[in-house]
């Protein structure tokens, strides 16, 4: 289908507000790296030269620490980072196979424990999108501070983080509901439509994108790309080269970085869907110290 050049076009001029959890993912091989979701997309937002704001909660531990000196070392606010004094720094199990990485997630991290009653001390910015994943509402007292975020009213990008056995779908989909664009993978994309059998994954995509009244869906499929759909277009793009270091660990931030770029910038659904695949396939790291890399990126994009 001919891409409607409009249809993406939503751009912003304030920050990006990102919320939920961060962690270190630890390796069979006893390497830990540190990541999570809306860090790797903080991260990655700022190396593309925009000031995310990134709303989470550590431990008052070493790798609380550690967090904060990454942070600052990238350049990253950390005015929206609350210290707790009882819980540990989140962390996740990782195990590589042929379907991707799985997650182990142990309960009680401090990311599970963001307190709304800090958010008024966030600084007094314009904020023009929220984004945010679903695992971070695991639990009811980070679940109520997101729920207060909502509640600015600003247009949300949600990723979907379906990690068994901690989420339901009654209160996913009551946070799919007045979320503008949502990013989900094809397995994601098969569990929340489930009931649509014999359906493409395009009808699938279509499907939900009515049924919750959103402007777009974007769907991951790992080595094959990624597709988006709109009222108006489905655009697909290939995955043409993945770097040697890729083990898929963060390629969706990485992506999702993009889009939210492309709707802040006010790019073409076509252009913002090719450059997120395009960036995903050569980051190697959820939190990527190469800052060359994004300039590469950026000069390319221009061109």
């Amino acid at each position: 289908m001919a891409a409607n050049r409009n249809s993406f076009r939503t751009a912003t001029l304030g920050r990006p507000l990102v919320f939920g959890e961060v962690l270190f993912d630890e390796f069979e091989d006893g390497t830990a790296r540190l990541g999570g979701a809306p860090l790797n997309v903080a991260w990655h937002l700022r190396g593309f030269g925009l000031d995310p704001l990134l709303v989470t909660r550590v431990g008052e531990d070493a790798l609380g620490g550690l967090v904060l000196e990454r942070m600052r070392a990238g350049l990253l606010d950390t005015r929206g980072v609350q210290i707790d004094a009882a819980r540990p720094t989140g962390r996740a199990g990782v195990t590589l196979g042929d379907d991707g990485p799985q997650f182990t997630l142990p309960n009680d991290q401090a990311y599970d424990f963001i307190d709304r009653d800090l958010l008024p001390h966030l600084p007094r910015e314009r904020f023009e999108i929220l984004y945010h994943g679903s695992l971070a509402a695991r639990n009811e007292q980070s679940a109520a501070a997101l729920r207060s975020l909502r509640e600015l009213g600003l247009p949300t990008f949600v990723d979907v983080n379906l990690r068994s056995p901690w989420w339901e779908r009654g209160a996913l989909e009551s946070l799919i509901g007045g979320t503008r664009w949502l990013k989900v993978n094809t397995h994601e994309l098969a569990q929340l439509e489930n009931h649509s059998r014999g359906r493409t994954l395009l009808d699938r995509a279509q499907r939900l994108r009515e049924r919750f009244g959103l402007e777009a869906v974007i769907v991951t499929a790992g080595a094959e790309g990624a597709f988006g759909v709109t009222r108006d277009d489905a655009i697909t793009a290939a995955v043409e080269h993945v770097s040697d270091q890729h083990d898929g660990v963060g390629a969706g931030d990485a992506l999702s970085a993009v889009v939210i770029l492309g709707i802040v910038r006010g790019w073409s659904l076509t252009a913002t869907l090719r450059r997120a695949v395009e960036f995903a396939a050569a980051v190697h790291a959820g939190v990527d110290d190469d800052d060359p890399l994004y300039q590469r990126f950026l000069a390319r994009w221009r061109r």
